[in-house]
């Protein structure tokens, strides 16, 4: 998912150095949509606003709805962990991957990876991020047994697997 909306995001660049903001179309990217960020910079480049948030997104950060900045994010959620990616990209004018786990609010070990892809309003300045993430939740230790012992019932010398599973989210 990350790698699509790169790929058209340099699509976009028509030999510019940034992507205009206004090329960026919604129904182009209507299938990562749900797992999109777009931050504007142009009041607050240190406090981005979050303009649009995916549903998916908005629902593992545990929100409705996000119209407001980035240092209002709920702790322990994929928000809280976007301030250091958005200031590298803010500041170089480059998109920017990252990978990552971490324990989210709800006890859930998540590993994730994104991409954050700066657009411009004006040339040569950054004024618009625009990031995609996508997660898995991994199972607990009991989940993962509970499954293999299930499993075990049914084909008696099956190998048993590592206690750790990744489940998409």
């Amino acid at each position: 998912m990350p790698a699509r909306a790169q790929g058209y995001w340099a699509s976009l660049m028509c030999g510019r150095g940034l992507p205009w903001i206004g090329d960026l179309d919604a129904r182009t990217m209507s299938d990562v949509g749900p797992h999109s960020i777009l931050l504007d910079l142009t009041i607050d480049a240190d406090d981005p606003s979050i303009v649009f948030l995916g549903s998916a997104l908005a629902n593992e950060c545990g929100v409705d709805t996000m119209d407001s900045r980035m240092s209002e994010a709920p702790a322990h959620t994929l928000l809280s962990r976007l301030h250091d990616p958005v200031s590298k990209v803010s500041t170089t004018g480059e998109a920017a991957e990252f990978e990552a786990e971490f324990m989210n609010a709800r006890g859930v070990e998540l590993w994730y990876r994104g991409v954050l892809m700066p657009f411009s309003a004006a040339e040569g300045r950054v004024s618009h991020i625009h990031g995609v993430i996508n997660w898995k939740e991994v199972a607990s230790d009991a989940l993962t047994l509970d499954i293999h012992r299930a499993i075990g019932a049914l084909l008696p010398g099956l190998v048993p697997m590592p206690p750790s599973a990744a489940i998409w989210a």
